[in-house]
């Protein structure tokens, strides 16, 4: 009589077991906001109230829950915004918002190129963060926002974020490549003139 071993169909199953655990879907979220106030009352909860056009947007990667095999986490955006008219809470001609990578999770869809009027407080910090349960919202629909608010003044800071942005992004990995370039190379003619 041929007795089969029930190994294999043990490993195929944690491993099945383990597969799926790695792997299991994201559970579902959607946003649900309460009616946002007023204008004026919403300006007078928010940090900071201003209008500014979008000049980059930028996936935020979460490593804090990356896994193996896996692609790091998008949960949020950091958007640059060429500041016009400010009622509150800045003075500088560009600012760094955050919200959320997607609609389901009451992320705002920044455009590159079109202007919106953004409602922003503190969030972590002294990052301004912004989202759907907010009144921002596009120039061209913010009409009744604009003519509540009145006049904006203009920023009085000059700022460069994204040139800063391209420096961290660029500027700092070539720094870092040229120092171990030139560490290499002199660890090489110290030991050539050893030898």
């Amino acid at each position: 009589m041929l007795i089969r071993s029930k190994y294999p169909y043990l490993v195929l199953f944690v491993f099945s077991l383990l597969w799926t655990s790695f792997f299991s879907a994201s559970p579902a979220q959607a946003c649900s906001c309460a009616s946002p106030p007023d204008p004026l009352t919403a300006r007078d909860r928010s940090n900071a109230v201003f209008t500014g056009t979008v000049l980059a947007v930028n996936e935020v990667t979460d490593w804090s829950e990356f896994m193996p095999f896996t692609k790091p986490i998008h949960k949020q955006v950091e958007v640059i915004l060429e500041v016009q008219s400010i009622w509150k809470g800045i003075t500088a001609s560009q600012v760094r918002v955050i919200t959320e990578s997607d609609s389901a999770s009451c992320g705002i869809d920044f455009q590159p190129g079109r202007s919106y009027l953004v409602y922003a407080t503190f969030h972590e910090g002294s990052e301004l963060y912004t989202h759907l349960c907010t009144r921002t919202a596009e120039v061209a629909n913010a009409g009744e926002d604009l003519h509540a608010l009145g006049q904006g003044t203009p920023p009085g800071e000059k700022t460069d974020l994204l040139s800063r942005q391209l420096l961290v992004s660029y500027g700092l990995p070539a720094a870092i490549a040229v120092v171990a370039l030139a560490a290499i190379i002199f660890m090489y003619r110290k030991k050539r003139g050893l030898s």
